[in-house]
């Protein structure tokens, strides 16, 4: 009986430390989505981008992008270009997402287009310390 007890009083605890969680020590997952997509003459200096461990990558020698990653309690997105077109045209998304809610919580489109050499740049940065 005096076992059973201690079983029973020991649950207890377990459950009231359990029910008293707080709701914000589940994990927020955000997803970075980074797009790029060039049509014609386009040609890029340099397209950095920041990575789900918080690195900047670089691309060189490509002018298109398509890549997103999740991470948890805060994000940063960052995007640069810099490059020509020439009878060409260049589209440009950067967002980032919530997971579970529709829509982007931060975003930029940008675009660009020209029949004669023309230079463009596109810098964007978003971050979150928290959920």
């Amino acid at each position: 009986m005096k076992k059973l007890l201690f079983v029973l009083a020991g649950f207890v605890i377990l459950v009231s430390i359990s029910c008293n969680k707080s709701n914000n020590d589940t994990d927020v997952t955000y997803t970075t989505s980074y797009l790029v997509t060039s049509l014609g003459d386009v040609t890029m200096d340099t397209i950095m981008y920041m990575d789900a461990n918080g690195d900047e990558k670089y691309e060189m020698g490509t002018s298109s992008l398509n890549m997103s990653f999740e991470t948890k309690n805060g994000y940063h997105a960052k995007l640069y270009l810099s490059g020509t077109t020439n009878k060409g045209s260049c589209g440009i998304l950067v967002g980032v997402e919530k997971v579970g809610e529709s829509g982007y919580i931060k975003f930029a489109v940008d675009s660009t287009s020209s029949t004669t050499p023309q230079h463009f740049t596109f810098h964007k940065e978003f971050y979150s310390l928290g959920k």
